[in-house]
């Protein structure tokens, strides 16, 4: 697990509480920032900002160039378009972070171009965004996270290369994305501190938070290349208590946080055999939730079409993609969204 995060899909944040959350576990927040946007942040993130807790990365031309050949030869090799293709919502994309060569394609399916945004359906906005996101991530060794639903279910559906076909809820499949679940790694009420003492956190805590991310980046790499019940079992258990012991231990450096029994849902996707993941299953089913290292869930979220792509691809969970909620009135009603049903809704509606 890499010690930085990129931010997607959006400049601005829509949280402040949960930029608080991210830096109790990771060590910077990057954004992709147009060079001649302003965002519109608050006191407290300008407070990150000039203390570098948060940076801003202006793309460079390369990034964009890649970003937009992939994503056009993405759209010209789709077998079918998802349902979700049909979205009439429309999301803006700044200008300077296109390429020239995608302008006609831009501009044949925008709603309006307005000082210097292309308005686009959310689908292709956030398609691009996800390619563009993906390419400035990698050449940076970042890793991606996101405080939005849509977006984290969406975007294996373009980073995997569209490998799903529209039986999302195949149960004969032999690779699987899915999604580990974890309840209570990070405190609900961090948003109520001061951005100097999470600051200060951050800077003093380093050991703990390193300790967790690295222990968790191992397990989850090393669980996306298992093909045998056996050894995923084993290697759950060899790792329940590394876990277990780098989560307390981060949980005791929070001291500045009031305790309290909430927790927010962090979230990590992954491949994953079938094989493995109904070594964890009562009942059969890779996408029932099981409870795996004593506080995390894990479940399918979709059906990979070829799972042979998916062994080639080496990239793995190392560059994988968070999802961290903070959404109190979900989580106090016992939420747990889920994220296979999202995703099914976005491939066939």
């Amino acid at each position: 697990m890499n010690n930085n995060l990129l931010y997607f899909p959006s400049i601005e944040f829509r949280n402040d509480a949960w930029v608080k959350t991210s830096l109790l576990l990771w060590d910077c927040i990057y954004r992709i920032k147009p060079g001649s946007y302003t965002p519109h942040d608050s006191n407290e993130i300008n407070e990150a900002e000039a203390e570098g807790y948060i940076r801003n990365i202006v793309v460079e031309k390369v990034d964009i160039q890649t970003a937009c050949g992939e994503f056009i030869n993405f759209l010209r090799n789709l077998p079918f378009l998802p349902a979700g293709f049909d979205d009439i919502q429309y999301e803006p994309v700044h200008e300077e972070k296109i390429d020239s060569v995608l302008y006609p394609l831009l501009e044949a399916i925008a709603e309006k171009y307005e000082n210097h945004f292309f308005h686009l359906p959310r689908q292709y906005s956030r398609g691009y965004m996800y390619y563009l996101s993906n390419i400035v991530a990698k050449r940076r060794s970042l890793v991606r996270a996101t405080d939005d639903y849509h977006s984290w279910i969406i975007m294996p559906y373009f980073t995997e290369q569209a490998n799903f076909g529209e039986n999302v809820y195949d149960e004969f499949s032999r690779m699987y994305y899915a999604s580990i679940i974890m309840k209570d790694v990070l405190p609900l009420n961090a948003g109520c501190a001061s951005m100097k003492d999470i600051i200060q956190f951050v800077s003093k805590r380093k050991d703990e938070r390193e300790c967790f991310r690295n222990t968790l980046n191992e397990f989850t790499s090393e669980l996306s290349l298992i093909n045998n019940q056996e050894h995923a079992l084993a290697l759950v258990n060899d790792y329940e208590k590394k876990l277990r012991e780098a989560k307390t231990d981060l949980r005791k450096s929070m001291d500045f946080c009031n305790s309290t029994e909430l927790n927010s849902l962090l979230t990590v996707g992954l491949p994953i055999s079938a094989t493995a993941i109904l070594a964890f299953s009562d009942t059969g089913n890779p996408y029932s939730l099981a409870k795996i290292l004593g506080f995390a869930l894990i479940g399918a979220v979709a059906a990979y079409s070829d799972y042979k792509k998916v062994v080639k691809d080496k990239r793995r969970s190392n560059m994988g993609s968070y999802l961290l909620d903070i959404d109190e009135m979900r989580i106090r009603q016992g939420y747990i969204p889920n994220l296979s049903y999202t995703f099914n809704e976005f491939m066939n509606d």
